[in-house]
């Protein structure tokens, strides 16, 4: 739809003009971007976030140095269900981080209506890699220099070094071994 409007828009006012949209576009983006990172629990100037995002609960999400974190990335904080990334880590497109659920056992309740369940903060690590469009689910810890595989749903602690994938994410190598081997 987006590159219909584009050539409609050409069409219509010509190259030059189009062209500009471009330069509003990024600095409304770069507004964005720079009003969520002042929102943040704690984040580095660094920080490369690339639009566009759901961030929720942002005061509740504290981000070190040199992070990426690809578009249409996904992070629900809450108080009691932080989010701490470390430095070094790279998000993949579509991750979602979700440090909070919702409550189901109540059968005269629905769903909708009956509130969190018990919350969890989500640890990652320094130098990690969180492939695209993997789940990050409460209570994670992933130790430094680990890797999440595209695709996959994490519901368990990942140790140092280790490589996880899957549905539910399993271990199925150490990357630092594989590092030292070649």
């Amino acid at each position: 739809m987006t590159s219909i409007f584009r050539n409609l828009l050409k069409s219509i006012i010509g190259p030059p003009l189009s062209s500009m949209l471009w330069y509003v576009q990024e600095a409304v983006s770069f507004a964005e971007r720079r009003a969520l990172m002042q929102r943040l629990g704690h984040c580095e100037a660094d920080l490369a976030l690339s639009p566009p995002w759901d961030i929720r609960g942002e005061q509740h999400i504290f981000i070190g140095e040199d992070v990426y974190i690809g578009p249409h990335v996904v992070m629900l904080a809450d108080k009691g269900a932080e989010i701490h990334i470390g430095n070094k880590v790279m998000f993949g497109p579509q991750v979602k981080v979700i440090a909070n659920d919702h409550r189901f056992d109540d059968p005269t309740k629905p769903i909708k209506y009956s509130g969190y369940a018990e919350t969890g903060g989500i640890w990652v690590g320094n130098d990690v890699w969180i492939g695209t469009g993997a789940i990050i689910l409460k209570g994670v810890h992933i130790s430094d220099s680990a890797v999440i595989g595209a695709g996959s749903v994490v519901t368990k602690d990942v140790g140092a070094g280790e490589v996880w994938v899957g549905n539910p994410a399993r271990k199925v190598k150490e990357r630092l071994s594989v590092c030292h081997s070649s």
